[in-house]
Formats: C-alpha cells, structure tokens, sequence
C-alpha cells in the first residue's frame, strides 16, 4: 500500500469523527531520545493533529508525545507527570484554544511543567466559539475571561485566570497555528533543556543530583552552570554524597579539573562504569564512593595528582577491579577500601609514596 502523503493524511484527518479514529489508527507518536510533549485539548484534534503532522515530517522532524492512551482521572496524572518529568523530555508545547483553557487537565499540566522546571511554548489557535471573535488569536487569559462573560460556568475561575495570566501572560503572544511551520519548528527547538545536573551555590558550588537517573554518559560541560553575578560560566567544584547513585546505564565520566572532592556513595551502584579518570585535582575521595560498581576495572589518577585521602569502602564490592596505582600524595586510606574486590591482584604504591595510614577492615 503506498504511503499516503502529508495532505492526504490532513485530508483524513479533517474527515474523522473522533481524534480516537485518528490516534489509534495510524498516527502514533514519537517517544525517542530528547522529545516534546503535546499538551492539548481533544476538541481541537483536527488543527492540532494537522499541526503534529508537519511537525514530525521534513528535514528537521521533531519527535513529540502526546496523550495517545492516556486515560482521564488519577492514571492520567500519573502517566503525564512521567513523560512531562522525563529528562529526555526536552519542552512542553501548549496548543491554546478555548476548548483548552476550558479544561481540567491543562491546569494540572501548566503544573507538572512549573514543577519540573522544564521550558513551554503556547502555539495559539484561532478562536471558534466565543461570540464576536471568531478566527482571532486571543491570549489564554482573555479567553476565559470572555468566556466567563458570555455565560460559560468555569469552576474556580480567579484560580484559573490568576494561573494562565502569571504562565502565558495577558498578551497576544508566542506563535500563532497559521505561521509557517518551519517559524514553529524554528522555536520550540530554541526552548533550552533541563539542566543534567543540579547544582548548588550557595556554599560550596557542589553537584547535588541528577535529572537522568538513565544517562550514558557525564561530559565535563555537564558540571558549568551560569553565574549571573560575575557574569560567567563558572564549573562545580565538589560532587555530593550520592549525586550519581543508581544510575545503572553510566558508563562514562569526565570529570573536570574543578572538581576538589567527592563525597561518598558518589558513583555507588553504576554497575555499568568500566573505567574513570580522578583529575589532578581532586584531594579527597570519601567513603564508598564506588560501591558496588561492579564493572569497573580501572581508576586513573591524573598526574601531579593532589589526593591526600582515600575514604572507607573506597571500592568496595568493584568486583571487576583488577589492579590500582595510589598517587605518591596519598597519605591515609580508609578501612576496607578494596572490600570484596575478588578481581583485584595487585596495589601499586610509588617509590616516594607519603602513604601514612590504612584504616582496619
């Protein structure tokens, strides 16, 4: 059978009877690395799916997901919060009509996305049902405003207003459904994505956690962050106590010279690690850090390394390790550090090794 084009398709669409007819049929959406999320109302399938259509197709197609099987009431909001709080979920795009602003779901949405701190682009739909502006572009605040006006009961309306106003604010704003649709493409690739690492400032400029517990890979640009104050991009100089645990699919790090120390359990349980270099920098590695990394076979210490101490349980159950080279500037090493390294078959210390002290198992 051959492949219908992107018109024929359009032409189907505005002769369905039900957006169900279109979105079980044959239009299934895109859930692939870095995707946006569609949030729309359902009575305006046939202008929105017209638009998901010339999205997804062309040079620059955009992988997007939308509700397709998700059921109203308590499954929604859970089955919405995962793909909106997914870090490959890279923006959420809001088509605005009406219908929209009318519904219960769009404001537990415009919450999810506040939450999560992903970014947003309304792409604003032509008015149909409020008397006297029809075919218009209205503002999502002005839509239920006048449909208030015009006898429309809307339950908790100053909530409502007060949320669409403070969101999308009270003008006529961001991209209209008739723009070209390379002008929309256009923006919602510029929506910037969610940071992969969370970083503190308020001390020390630490790495606290991170957005994708299923992340591959950490490259040192993951570690910058913007100060406003000095104007600068300025790199994290401490990873905390547990900032990479669990995240089973990492199998490479590159850590930048900023880093001064990691805390403990830093990288515990990423049984996927083979291999990672420790920068020069770096003067304390705390308790467990790599616990139970049980695929990593080599630790590499930059030259002129600075590392004076090496925490408890260090290694502990890194049952792939087979041997390790301890920097001349280590002086202590905690009890245990190579606990249940079964794979582990020499240790080797520098002639003019300063090691002092190696705690009791």
């Amino acid at each position: 059978m051959q492949e219908l084009t992107i018109e024929e398709k359009i032409a189907e669409i505005k002769n369905t009877d039900t957006y169900l007819d279109v979105k079980n049929a044959w239009f299934p959406p895109y859930y692939e690395k870095e995707y946006y999320f569609v949030s729309y109302s359902h009575k305006d399938y046939k202008l929105v799916y017209e638009s998901l259509h010339r999205l997804q197709s062309g040079k620059k197609r955009l992988n997007l997901w939308y509700d397709h099987n998700l059921a109203p009431g308590r499954d929604w909001e859970i089955e919405a919060r995962r793909y909106i709080y997914d870090f490959n979920c890279k923006g959420v795009i809001f088509f605005l009509s009406e219908n929209a602003v009318l519904s219960r779901s769009i404001h537990k949405e415009i919450e999810f996305v506040k939450n999560s701190g992903k970014s947003y682009l309304p792409i604003n739909l032509p008015c149909e049902k409020i008397e006297g502006h029809g075919g218009e572009y209205l503002a999502a605040a002005k839509m239920l405003e006048l449909l208030k006006q015009q006898g429309y009961e809307i339950e908790n309306y100053d909530e409502k207003s007060a949320v669409l106003n403070e969101t999308f604010s009270s003008k006529i704003t961001y991209l209209w459904f008739d723009q070209e649709i390379e002008r929309q493409i256009e923006q919602i690739l510029s929506l910037k994505r969610q940071p992969l690492l969370n970083i503190d400032i308020d001390q020390w400029i630490a790495v606290t956690s991170i957005n994708d517990i299923n992340v591959l890979e950490i490259k040192k640009e993951d570690f910058e962050y913007f100060d406003k104050k000095d104007q600068c991009k300025k790199a994290a100089d401490y990873i905390n106590a547990c900032a990479f645990a669990n995240c089973r699919y990492l199998s490479k790090v590159e850590l930048p010279e900023s880093i001064t120390g990691i805390g403990e359990f830093a990288f515990h349980n990423c049984t996927s690690l083979t291999s990672i270099t420790i920068p020069k920098s770096v003067c304390h590695i705390d308790n467990s850090i790599f616990n139970g990394c049980t695929s990593l076979e080599s630790v590499n210490f930059g030259n002129n390394s600075e590392l004076e101490t090496i925490g408890e349980r260090a290694f502990g159950d890194c049952t792939s390790l087979e041997s390790v080279t301890i920097p001349n500037s280590v002086t202590s090493i905690g009890g245990g550090a190579f606990w249940g390294c079964v794979s582990l078959t020499s240790i080797n210390f520098g002639n003019n090794s300063k090691l002092e002290t190696i705690g009791e198992e």
